[in-house]
C-alpha cells in the first residue's frame, strides 16, 4: 500500500513567541518540532505499512530552515520525506498552502492520506479536508480507530463526534485525519537515527511549484496580514508559599474574595 502522510514543523512548546515592536510578523524562537496529532497520523501510516506492506511518504510545507526536522519522520520508519521548502515567502492562505501540496501529492496513486486533525500553532484543522477537496477524495476526521480491507479497497473507522462514536466505512483513496487516542507514537530506534541522519530529504522549492501553477497562485501569494496584535492575559498569578495546610486556606480564601468562583 501506498501510504502518504502530511506533516507539519511548529514551534516547540517552550519556544518563545512574541509579536514584533512594529507589529508586522510574529517572531519565533527556532525550537522546532514536528506538530504531534501529524505524528498519531505517521504512526498509524507504519502500522498499516509492518501489516500489509508498502510504502510510507511524508509531505510538509515548511521553512527551508526547518526542513531538518523532518528526519524524525525517517527515524521513526517513513520511506520518504519531500518538503516544499520557502525562505523570504510566507504563506497565508489555507487554500494556497492545499493546493501546493496537492499539486505534490497528486503524482503518485495513493491508497490512503493521513494527517493531524489540527496543528499546535494555528489550530484550525482544514488543510487536510482542502486537499481531499482539491484531489477528489472523500475525507474522515477525528478518527480514533482504523480497519484496513485491502482486498475491498475500504476502510472501517471509528470517530468522535459530539454525539459519540460514529462507524463508517470509506472506499480508498480516502484522507483521514488522527484524532488523540488512535496510538502512541513510537520513539524511533539506534538504528531509526542512524538511517535519519544519512537520509536525502526531497525538496521542491516554492517559487518553481508557483511557475508551474500560474497565475492563481501568484495572487493568493500576495496577501499578507495588516498587522498583528499580542494577547494581553488579565489573570493575576499569586505564588502561596508555606505548610501545605496554610496554602490550602489561603488559596480558598482568594478563590472566594478575588476571583469569586466559588
Amino acid at each position: 500500500m501506498l501510504v502518504g502522510v502530511l506533516a507539519k514543523v511548529v514551534p516547540e512548546f517552550d519556544a518563545l513567541v512574541r509579536v514584533s515592536d512594529d507589529k508586522s510578523k510574529v517572531e519565533v524562537e527556532p525550537k522546532y518540532t514536528v506538530n504531534f496529532f501529524d505524528l498519531l497520523a505517521l504512526e498509524e501510516a507504519l502500522k498499516i505499512k509492518e501489516r500489509f506492506g508498502g510504502t510510507v511518504k511524508v509531505f510538509s510545507f515548511c521553512r527551508a530552515e526547518m526542513v531538518e526536522t523532518l528526519r524524525s519522520a525517517i527515524a521513526m520508519g517513513a520511506d520518504e520525506v519531500v518538503a516544499i521548502t520557502f525562505d523570504g515567502i510566507e504563506i497565508f492562505d489555507n487554500y494556497c498552502r492545499a493546493k501546493l501540496l496537492a499539486e505534490v501529492i497528486k503524482k503518485e496513486p495513493f491508497d490512503l492520506l493521513w494527517c493531524g486533525r489540527e496543528t499546535f500553532d494555528e489550530m484550525e484543522g482544514v488543510t487536510g479536508a482542502m486537499i481531499a477537496e482539491i484531489l477528489g477524495y472523500p475525507v474522515v476526521t477525528l478518527v480514533t480507530k482504523v480497519e484496513i480491507f485491502p482486498q475491498e479497497r475500504k476502510v472501517l473507522v471509528e470517530r468522535e463526534t459530539d454525539r459519540g462514536k460514529e462507524i463508517l466505512k470509506v472506499a480508498m483513496p480516502v484522507l483521514l485525519s488522527a484524532q488523540k487516542g488512535l496510538n502512541e507514537p513510537r520513539v524511533p530506534t539506534v538504528m531509526g537515527l542512524m538511517k535519519a541522519m544519512k537520509a536525502k530529504i526531497n525538496t521542491v522549492e516554492l517559487p518553481v511549484l508557483l511557475q508551474e501553477l500560474g497565475t492563481e497562485l501568484e495572487r493568493m501569494i500576495k496577501m499578507k496580514p495588516i498587522s498583528y496584535v499580542p494577547i494581553i492575559s488579565s489573570r493575576k498569578r499569586k505564588l502561596l508559599k508555606g505548610e501545605p495546610v496554610e496554602v490550602v486556606k489561603e488559596l480558598i480564601n482568594l478563590l472566594k474574595t478575588e476571583a469569586k468562583v466559588i
